[in-house]
């Protein structure tokens, strides 16, 4: 009678074992998911707030400092203009993005913001969007921020560096 005692309790060990082994692996799954979905969150934000800003300022003349929080753990924000053609030698630290603007030249323009880690790992783009000359410029997230300007011209917003 004693080993029969003795199975159920071990089979009662390995049950609860398991259990909590499958717990455990849910519980890494959500939080890891969440993780991730925190990270997209950001990242939309992030290309709402910089579209909107852009847009909302072209008004001929006008001219603001901008701040917005960049997602993730990005290092620069780099802003390509298709309009008038585009050194494409200015892209060499930059090969994702030259390979992308190369493969866009003389079609009407996908992608014109690109975020940045160790290579370029987001893109999107932003209508009427102008970059000041030489039509490529790449800003750097300094404290979670990135920090630029935007002038009005009319039909276009210029993006423009900080000086």
């Amino acid at each position: 009678m004693k080993t029969k005692a003795q199975a159920q309790q071990i089979f009662t060990w390995i049950v609860a074992i398991v259990l909590m082994s499958l717990l455990v692996l849910f519980g890494y799954r959500s939080i890891t998911n969440l993780r991730v979905r925190g990270e997209q969150v950001k990242f939309l934000e992030f290309k709402n707030d910089l579209t909107s800003t852009i847009e909302s300022t072209t008004d001929y003349g006008s001219e603001r400092r901008v701040s917005l929080s960049a997602p993730g753990a990005y290092n620069e924000v780099c802003f390509v203009d298709f309009e008038g053609g585009i050194d494409l030698s200015l892209m060499n630290n930059y090969p994702i993005i030259r390979d992308s603007v190369a493969s866009q030249l003389g079609k009407p323009a996908i992608e014109n913001v690109f975020l940045v880690k160790d290579i370029a790992e987001q893109s999107f783009k932003i209508e009427n969007m102008r970059v000041e000359a030489p039509k490529f410029l790449c800003v750097e997230v300094k404290a979670g921020k990135i920090n630029f300007r935007v002038a009005g011209l009319g039909k276009y917003a210029e993006v423009r560096s900080v000086d």
